[in-house]
Order: C-alpha cells, then sequence, then structure tokens
C-alpha cells in the first residue's frame, strides 16, 4: 500500500486511515520520543525495563525519525509552489537552530539555522550527538529537545544545533 503524503483520509469514527498523513505520523513520533524520554525515569518501578528501553531506542529511533521527516520533507520543499512556500515559511519559526561553520582553522561564522539548510543538515551529518538533561546519559539518561549534527561541506567543517521543537514546527507547516 502506498501512503499518501499529502492527502489525510479519515474512516467513519474521524480516525485517521492507514492512507493518512506520513509526516504528520512520523513528526508526533518524533515528538513523543522528545517529550516522554524525561517521564520514563519519574514513572520507573524498581525494575530496570523502562530506563533500559529508553537507553537502547530512543536515539535509534530518533535518528531514523529525523532521516525520514528531513528526506521527505526535501522532497516536498523542492515540488511547493512559491505561494504555499510563503505562507509555510510565514507560519514558521524564523529559524530551527544555529549553523557554525569553519571558514578557516582559526574563523568559524554563526547563522540562522533555516528550515530547508536543516534538512541537508540532517540528511548529509556524519555524526549526531543528543543533548541529555542527566550528567552521564550513557545510563539511559532524559533527552533534552535539541540535537547536535556534524559534518563537511567540501573541506570545512560544520556544526547544527537543531532546536527540534521549532524543527517539528516548521515540518508540520511545509508538510
Amino acid at each position: 500500500m502506498e501512503l499518501d503524503s499529502k492527502n489525510i483520509h479519515y474512516d467513519q469514527d474521524d480516525n485517521v486511515s492507514e492512507e493518512g498523513h506520513i509526516l504528520d505520523h512520523w513528526l508526533y513520533k518524533l515528538a513523543c520520543i522528545f517529550y516522554a524520554s524525561p517521564k520514563f525515569g519519574e514513572y520507573s518501578s524498581s525494575y530496570e525495563c523502562k530506563p533500559n528501553l529508553r537507553k537502547r531506542f530512543q536515539e535509534f529511533e530518533a535518528k531514523n525519525l529525523l532521516i525520514s521527516i528531513a528526506a521527505c520533507s526535501r522532497n516536498n520543499l523542492d515540488i511547493m509552489d512559491k505561494r504555499s512556500l510563503a505562507m509555510a515559511e510565514e507560519n514558521s519559526p524564523k529559524n530551527v537552530g544555529v549553523l557554525i561553520k569553519s571558514l578557516s582553522e582559526e574563523e568559524t561564522i554563526e547563522v540562522d539555522l533555516t528550515y530547508r539548510e536543516s534538512c541537508n543538515k540532517i540528511i548529509h551529518a556524519t555524526k549526531v550527538n543528543f543533548d541529555y538533561s542527566d550528567s552521564d546519559p550513557h545510563f539511559g539518561g532524559s533527552l533534552n529537545p535539541i540535537v547536535h549534527l556534524y559534518g563537511e561541506h567540501y573541506k570545512y567543517s560544520w556544526k547544527a544545533v537543531l532546536n527540534i521543537e521549532n524543527f517539528i514546527e516548521s515540518a508540520w507547516n511545509h508538510g
């Protein structure tokens, strides 16, 4: 079955059907990962099940969703007409983070990270680090809604600091 990335279909009970908007589904799942992460620790019993599951899967799932959302969004951005694109940008945060570019070994420049550029950086990142509220995240700590992306463009390195809240809002508006 092919999923339609533009039209939402509802069943007789007003539930989104299987042919629903896949991008919105991914955005929901990404938001759930980041906003549920702190609650895992609060509601843990004496058993290690929940923290262990969080440790094993939250980064893996978040990375996969970011890549899927970025690839789908870049495709949508490339086919959007100018009017729709302007409306989406008007309703979205001005930036979704910060881009730090190395101009040389000694010189860097910081610029606002646009939504389009964030999709490119997610797709081309060679390293992804998640921001944790805990001092030692290796024990399944709580995610903050910030992601650090690293890569290179030609011979210069870059770092993008992605604000997940703004990214989700922009992706939803551009969807």
